[in-house]
């Protein structure tokens, strides 16, 4: 047995209860960033199915050869322009909001 004293392991250290704040919002902004791109993406996408007709879509939005009867695909510039609608509604209400700073809660 040596005669030197064990050494004892380092106290932690306390961590903050609010110690996520800053992270989280910076997450909450890249969200509302990528809902935006997507929101705009979707609408346009939406708006080229309202006003092309199917045989002269691209193939990848779904173009139907030779089909003269199917003018509009109504469904899905529908469901284009109101999902974006929905994205650019949730990005604004992120990238708009401020953050709170006080104990209180009071908005800077």
């Amino acid at each position: 047995m040596s005669s030197e004293p064990e050494a004892l392991p380092p106290e932690p250290v306390p961590v903050p209860a609010d110690s996520g704040g800053a992270s989280s919002w910076s997450g909450l902004r890249v969200l509302g960033f990528v809902l935006l791109a997507l929101g705009v993406i979707l609408v346009a996408i939406g708006a080229v199915y309202l006003a092309i007709h199917a045989n002269q879509l691209p193939s990848f939005l779904g173009k139907i050869p030779g089909k003269r009867g199917i003018s509009v695909r109504y469904k899905r510039g529908y469901a284009g322009l109101i999902g974006g609608a929905v994205c650019l509604a949730v990005s604004g209400f992120l990238l708009t909001r401020r953050r709170k700073t006080g104990a209180k809660g009071s908005a800077a």
